[in-house]
């Protein structure tokens, strides 16, 4: 099975410094970890709020608010990664994701890319970016039940759309947050300390809130959660982050 390792932005990265070799090295280590246990399938960053937007469905109508925002205590229950030319094509597809689970609110922000970090140059001629779009959970995708037919022809439709025009990349959505688990480090045990001596407390779902936003996220394919764990365990020493949410993707 699928499972997603998520971190926490915090203040620090919202100002949108660029990551320093340590945190390269340590992450490109977890990285090729994964790589060599065959686990890992996805992994991506998020750029800070500021260059993102929030979309707000009320009667099926969007309003968007331009970015910098925090997080406002729901959990992600799905999300599109998509290719836009601006933020406001972005946000137009986001609200139309939306759109299709009710009056939700979706939270749309860059992916970053190799050239944003510094790591290469942007390929020329290159008009557009990768969006990720995620809906904030609510009482329908915290139950688990299925999105039934009217939604799935919906969703279907929003797929071909972004594929005709050469934009979509894919969707995905969460099990619900009661099959999911939490990490925090012990008191003492941040950074880069060995595994060996690394403390952790690890939590069961559901989860009340999460008060950040999405930073980053590794996807792996193990067995079981149990095993997923473990692999958090190494994100969360390698991105020296405060939390790590691990949850299960449903296909």
């Amino acid at each position: 099975m699928r499972y997603m390792i998520m971190h926490k932005t915090s203040a620090y990265w919202e100002t949108g410094p660029k990551p320093t070799p340590e945190v390269i090295q340590r992450v490109g280590g977890m990285v090729g970890e994964m790589i060599a246990a065959g686990v890992l399938t996805a992994g991506d960053g998020l750029a800070p709020s500021s260059q993102g937007a929030r979309v707000r469905l009320a009667k099926g109508a969007p309003s968007v608010t331009p970015g910098p925002f925090g997080g406002n205590g729901a959990l992600p229950a799905r999300y599109a990664l998509f290719r836009a030319s601006t933020l406001d094509q972005a946000a137009e597809y986001a609200g139309r994701f939306g759109k299709i689970f009710g009056d939700v609110t979706v939270d749309v922000r860059p992916v970053n890319e190799a050239w944003d970090l510094g790591f290469a140059p942007k390929p020329e001629g290159l008009m557009t970016r990768r969006y990720m779009a995620i809906i904030n959970a609510d009482a329908a995708s915290e139950a688990g039940g299925p999105l039934g037919p009217e939604r799935t022809a919906a969703l279907k439709r929003f797929t071909e759309d972004l594929e005709a025009a050469g934009m979509f990349i894919g969707i995905e959505h969460f099990e619900p947050g009661s099959k999911g688990k939490r990490l925090r480090p012990a008191a003492g045990a941040t950074g880069a300390a060995p595994a060996a001596k690394a403390k952790y407390i690890v939590m069961d779902g559901p989860f009340t809130e999460t008060k950040e936003l999405i930073g980053g996220f590794v996807t792996v394919e193990v067995p079981s959660i149990a095993e997923a764990v473990h692999w958090a365990q190494k994100y969360l020493e390698a991105v020296d982050t405060e939390e790590v949410d691990v949850r299960g993707l449903a296909g």
